[in-house]
């Protein structure tokens, strides 16, 4: 891909959130860019930054948390630098998200139909009709079959899988060019979780738009996202193809991800292997490697030098001390 195939551009990106307690760095300076019609996913475990650096492009970020340094550049254009009338532009217009808690992000005092007409109105001149009919029709689109109905409907009265589903909606109700999927499917049984998967794969493939799959969950990576990127403690561990990092992952934490993926034949003697030990302590990381108080290859230098980033083939990077050694393979599999 070239550099005119990029949509979105995150260099070097850092966000803290200041309290009573420390400041806690939510993201160090991270970097990765997002193409055209692809589906970058975001992994790692709670904590890990995942849905900080989400919130930072879109300039949602709660208070105190701010960006701290870096840029974030949509189709060339610094976000960063945004006045309040232009991210009220960006916003729904040129990228829409679709939160983690659609029962906290719908309003339970407005129906479906109004919160998604009213998306309509602040971003389009339109009638009345035209914005129910256009908001029916998108209902339509993501497998809402009894549209009217449901536009009569409040929250509260819709299964987890259905209020999903308005909130996709309503992400894409001004066809955005690039989605946000914050932990989409993280309240959702496996049978609907699947559904909602599906239907952004879909939706990606109808509209060609790029989308951030954000999630803990290794298993759905592989189902959607064309790239990945893993964070583990506010920092990218590694970065690539989904058939590079799931067939060559270079980082102990990668690894470990996969090893903790459920195994689908109910008949295998394969037992889970965790990883160990607790996420950092985010007021107090430790020095070095942010990973190694839970790696099993940790070394002396992890604990004292942060490692740099190594090119372990085109497109694949990774940040770990064991690639200065000729027998990483052997020590990760070791």
């Amino acid at each position: 891909m070239t550099n005119t195939d990029k949509l979105l551009e995150i260099k070097n990106l850092s966000v803290v959130f200041p309290s009573k307690n420390g400041v806690v760095h939510a993201v160090n300076s991270i970097s990765y860019d997002v193409y055209r019609g692809e589906v970058m996913g975001i992994v790692g475990e709670s904590g890990s930054g995942k849905s900080a650096s989400a919130y930072a492009v879109m300039q949602l970020l709660a208070s105190p948390g701010k960006v701290t340094g870096g840029d974030i550049r949509f189709e060339g254009k610094d976000v960063l630098s945004f006045s309040r009338a232009e991210l009220q532009d960006f916003r729904g217009s040129e990228i829409g998200m679709i939160f983690q808690n659609p029962m906290q992000c719908l309003d339970p005092v407005f129906t479906i139909g109004a919160q998604l007409t009213e998306t309509l109105y602040a971003h389009r001149k339109i009638s009345r009709a035209d914005a129910v009919s256009a908001s029916v029709e998108m209902l339509r689109s993501v497998g809402i079959h009894d549209a009217e109905n449901i536009m009569r409907r409040y929250p509260h009265e819709l299964s987890g899988g259905m209020q999903q589903r308005v909130m996709i909606a309503i992400a894409l109700l001004c066809n955005p060019k690039l989605l946000i999927a914050d932990e989409a499917t993280t309240a959702l049984d496996v049978t609907i979780q699947d559904q909602i998967v599906q239907l952004l794969k879909q939706v990606k493939n109808d509209r060609g738009m790029s989308i951030i799959f954000i999630t803990h969950n290794f298993g759905l990576v592989a189902d959607i996202c064309d790239r990945v990127s893993v964070m583990y403690g506010g920092y990218i561990m590694e970065q690539g193809t989904v058939d590079d990092v799931f067939y060559a992952p270079s980082h102990p934490y990668t690894v470990g991800l996969i090893n903790a993926i459920p195994k689908a034949d109910l008949l295998s003697k394969d037992r889970l292997t965790p990883i160990y030990g607790t996420p950092i302590n985010p007021f107090s990381p430790p020095d070095g490697c942010v990973f190694h108080p839970r790696c099993t290859h940790c070394m002396d230098i992890c604990r004292k030098s942060k490692p740099p980033v190594h090119q372990v083939s085109d497109g694949h990077t990774a940040s770990c001390w064991l690639l200065e050694n000729a027998d990483k393979e052997a020590c990760l599999n070791g």
